[in-house]
């Protein structure tokens, strides 16, 4: 019997009964789609209406930050409707910079800026329109919100020492490279010096501030009397701080002081730290001796300018050495290790700017020159010739206003301040241990006619805080 084959059987599809049949499943996440999309279209109407009512709100914050702070500085300067005036218009400019797809002629229409100055105090309010679609339709019922913004700033009372580098390089021209001294009156660093101080100068109150210019130039001896003829005082001092006028000082006169400094000599910094430091010092008793009510929000503050390195020192400070001083024994530190070749030029006022902050002083500083800041350590010691006098050492002017420069790391993380970058642990304060400490600002400029805009600059920031 042969063995059947299975080559030639082919099988059929088995059949299928319309009932048995799976249904044709192809609409249906059209469906689900179009249940889904109505959540998710309120999900983003709400995102977008809410992140628009942030934007507005951040926007209008702004405006009333600027407007207070800038109002404030005037307070004492010009009458209250003025004040107000003045911080409404940098409130409106402030949003119409920042604000888009409007048109600029309905401006009232967009933003409103109530202002009340009290006392020495500014509020400004500052409040806009902001159109939302969702929010507005199915939750609050409101198509339309008035975000506001809110600030008050206060115009504090200020104690400044001027602190004016009229050193023999201040002749050199306002811009570019000195070659030798005596640059065409009018166009030199004093001249422009000189102009911003008394600018500067007229930016505060005689009835509310206090200001003493004191001006350094070469290496003083021990002397008292040589030590104190380069300082130029608003008034004669009084030892018991009776005249009045002392504290309430003449714009007139001190513009005259500035008109008549004098240009000549080395760069001796201590020297006029020390000047600038006495006369801040003496802001206390007299204010006692005034009784005036303000005198706990006096800020003091001890402003350095220079257009370069110091080549000169005094050395330890004491009260036997200078009777006239208020400031106490001030010196370098056991561990310190000494200093060599010109680091004392930098460490002594180092060791005085320390001594002024625990005093309650805070420092900027202002450079006007060319700037050296690539070395290896705190008082680039690898360029200390005297030929380099001229030029500004950076770290140095950034350490005495305790204002670190900022370094990051790829991913744009804070790191800490490079040792190079400031004195030795042993002789002064780290930056770190100065992070609670008030900081100042060192500004800088290869350009002295720019010494206007940086003194309007410490101006502003030195006369009002933000207290809400």
């Amino acid at each position: 019997m042969k063995p059947q084959s299975f080559s030639s059987v082919s099988v059929l599809p088995f059949p299928q009964s319309d009932a048995c049949r799976a249904p044709d499943e192809r609409g249906v996440y059209l469906v689900f789609l179009a249940v889904l999309l109505v959540p998710l279209l309120y999900v983003i109407g709400m995102a977008i209406d809410s992140a628009q009512l942030e934007i507005d709100s951040l926007r209008v914050q702004r405006a009333a930050d600027a407007g207070a702070v800038v109002g404030a500085s005037l307070i004492a300067r010009k009458t209250d409707p003025e004040v107000v005036a003045v911080a409404r218009a940098v409130a409106r400019d402030n949003y119409d910079r920042n604000v888009l797809f409007y048109d600029p002629a309905q401006l009232d229409q967009y933003i409103a800026v109530p202002a009340l100055v009290t006392s020495s105090t500014l509020r400004v309010t500052a409040v806009t329109r902001s159109q939302t679609h969702i929010i507005g339709k199915f939750v609050s019922g409101e198509d339309e919100y008035s975000p506001a913004g809110r600030a008050v700033a206060q115009r504090r009372p200020v104690a400044i020492a001027i602190v004016a580098d009229v050193t023999g390089s201040m002749l050199c021209p306002s811009v570019g490279s000195c070659g030798s001294y005596g640059a065409p009156a009018g166009s030199r660093k004093i001249d422009a010096l000189k102009v911003a101080a008394k600018q500067f100068v007229n930016e505060f109150s005689e009835q509310r501030d206090f200001i003493a210019l004191v001006s350094y130039s070469t290496y003083l001896s021990t002397s008292a009397s040589q030590y104190y003829k380069h300082r130029v005082h608003d008034y004669p001092l009084n030892q018991d701080y009776s005249d009045v006028n002392f504290i309430n000082f003449s714009k007139t006169n001190i513009r005259n002081k500035i008109d008549g400094l004098v240009a000549n000599g080395g760069t001796n910094i201590q020297s006029g730290v020390l000047g600038g430091i006495d006369e801040l010092m003496r802001l206390e008793p007299m204010l006692q001796a005034q009784t005036r009510q303000d005198a706990s929000e006096f800020l003091k503050v001890l402003l350095l300018i220079t257009d370069g390195s110091p080549n000169a020192y005094l050395g330890d400070i004491s009260k036997s050495v200078y009777p006239q001083s208020n400031v106490d024994q001030i010196g370098i530190p056991s561990g310190c290790p000494a200093p060599t070749g010109r680091e004392k030029y930098y460490l002594y006022p180092v060791r005085l700017i320390e001594w002024a902050r625990q005093q309650g002083i805070l420092v900027f500083t202002i450079g006007v020159g060319q700037p050296i800041n690539n070395s290896t350590n705190f008082y680039q010691g690898g360029d200390q010739s005297s030929s380099n006098d001229n030029y500004l050492r950076t770290y140095f002017m950034h350490y005495l206003a305790n204002s670190p420069i900022a370094h990051v790391d790829s991913n744009g993380n804070p790191l800490p301040v490079p040792a190079a970058e400031q004195p030795h642990a042993s002789c002064a304060s780290s930056y770190e241990q100065l992070s609670n400490t008030a900081r100042g600002e060192y500004l800088e400029s290869p350009n002295a006619n720019d010494l206007q805009s940086m003194l309007q600059r410490v101006a502003l920031m030195i006369q009002m805080r933000l207290i809400e």
